[in-house]
């Protein structure tokens, strides 16, 4: 290869540089440059882009967008959707009506349990003294009430005595009149009397008379008296401190939840020592998540919207497990829901889309399944015409 020449520059009498050719860019920088692209378009189509959703798959063949889109029936062969394992009511949920501090749990998870029997204990310390104190109160009462009836038996003596008195005052004007006349008889036949004793007893009967007068008013007062009035106001008293009683006794049960029917415990979240109300936990949990017996299981579908229509009551279902054992369930739709909302249990899982408006179907198996289906598993639901 031959050089080239150097040129000198006349007035700096220095070499001129030859000019460099442009460099071309690297062909790797530009396809790592188009995968990085690549990458980055995938990613946000993935995150922000139509999301394909899980949870309702209809295969309609044969049948365009405008069968599906009008919901009839001329091109529905089969609708697979994701259901779950349910009661027709749900679980039932148990909570202590009254707060405080857990003294017991008296079951575990998976019992059996009889109608009426204890579940858990608060700590009722409080609610048992006033029953204590309902108690005092009302054998107070009722101690009141002897009092007026014997008070009232009393009231007819009372009345028979005064009246006596009132006979006996009676009796004094008579001796006191009597003893007028013979005074003034004495003073007429001058038997040693003077017009002094005729007038001390002429007083004696004034006297006498104002007595009767005072007795009469106090019989008077004593007649007047309904001592029945004051024998009814004890017995309302009694009444109403039984009432009390009562009410005490019936919050002392509210500090003990017991099991509204025969049933299983399913779950039960609550430890000895906890405190439920106030700074506790009684409205962020249930205490007690409960099976009532006779409650039998259903599957609940729930629908999309968009293929809400092609549902239809008298459907037959078939129900599969997502193991690998592919067991399965024969049902039929016997209900569909009247109205499209949010999913009634918000599921937490991969792939699980809970702001989908989705239209509830409710499956019933035709026959007890052989392997056993629990509460809240999942299963694929296959509806044909």
């Amino acid at each position: 290869m031959s050089r080239q020449p150097v040129l000198m520059d006349p007035r700096t009498s220095l070499p001129e540089r030859p000019e460099r050719p442009a460099r071309s860019i690297p062909w790797a920088y530009v396809w790592f440059g188009v995968l990085l692209l690549t990458v980055a378009a995938g990613v946000a189509w993935f995150t922000l882009g139509p999301r394909t959703l899980p949870t309702t798959t209809l295969n309609v063949p044969g049948g365009g967008a405008e069968d599906r889109g009008s919901g009839g029936d001329a091109g529905l062969n089969r609708a697979v959707a994701i259901a779950r394992v349910d009661l027709e009511r749900g679980v039932t949920t148990l909570v202590p009506e009254r707060p405080g501090r857990v003294t017991a749990v008296l079951v575990r998870e998976n019992d059996v349990v009889e109608k009426g029997q204890e579940l858990v204990k608060i700590d009722d310390e409080m609610a048992r003294r006033q029953v204590e104190e309902a108690e005092t109160a009302l054998e107070t009462a009722q101690f009141r009430e002897k009092q007026a009836k014997r008070l009232a038996d009393q009231h007819a003596d009372m009345v028979d005595a005064q009246q006596a008195k009132v006979a006996l005052r009676q009796a004094d004007v008579e001796a006191a009149q009597a003893t007028v006349k013979r005074a003034q008889r004495g003073v007429d036949r001058r038997e040693g009397m003077v017009k002094e004793d005729v007038t001390i007893a002429e007083k004696n009967v004034e006297k006498a008379r104002r007595a009767v007068d005072a007795e009469q008013a106090e019989l008077r007062r004593l007649q007047r008296i309904d001592p029945t009035l004051a024998v009814d106001a004890a017995k309302l008293d009694v009444k109403s401190k039984k009432q009390q009683l009562d009410k005490a006794k019936a919050d002392l049960t509210r500090y003990t939840l017991l099991a509204p029917s025969k049933g299983r415990i399913l779950r039960c979240t609550l430890t000895v020592g906890e405190v439920l109300g106030g700074g506790g936990n009684m409205m962020t949990k249930p205490a007690i998540e409960f099976w009532p017996d006779g409650e039998p299981l259903i599957i609940r579908a729930e629908v999309e919207q968009e293929y809400a229509g092609l549902v239809r009551e008298g459907m037959k279902a078939t129900v599969r497990d997502y193991d690998a054992s592919g067991t399965a369930w024969q049902g039929e739709v016997v209900r569909v829901s009247g109205w499209i909302s949010k999913r009634r249990g918000q599921v937490f899982e991969p792939r699980e889309y809970n702001d989908v408006l989705t239209l509830e179907t409710i499956i019933k198996l035709k026959e007890e399944p052989k392997t056993p289906l629990r509460i809240g598993q999942r299963v694929r639901v296959t509806l044909e015409r």
